[in-house]
């Protein structure tokens, strides 16, 4: 999976759908929707959400792995298995 980085919101357009922006100093994660503007963008994760819900598929499989995916307020972002 593509991701960005910067250090702020994103304020262009997204290059393609799918990917994600990750601004390291707001602690906060986006997913494109579109292509059209920046308001494609959406909050995936941002500090001080609490915990979201990640569904990730094993390459080559048809299984699915189960996280808690927190944004923690020093801007780093971790995966923890949902048991």
């Amino acid at each position: 999976m593509l991701a960005i980085p910067g250090v702020a919101a994103p304020a262009a357009a997204p290059p393609m759908v799918g990917i994600l922006y990750v601004d390291i100093v707001g602690a906060a994660v986006y997913v494109s929707v579109g292509t059209a503007s920046a308001a494609d963008w959406k909050v995936f994760l941002a500090a001080g959400t609490g915990q979201d819900y990640v569904r990730l598929k094993v390459a080559g499989t048809s299984d699915y792995v189960n996280f808690y995916a927190v944004a923690n307020e020093d801007g780093a972002i971790t995966l923890q298995p949902i048991p």
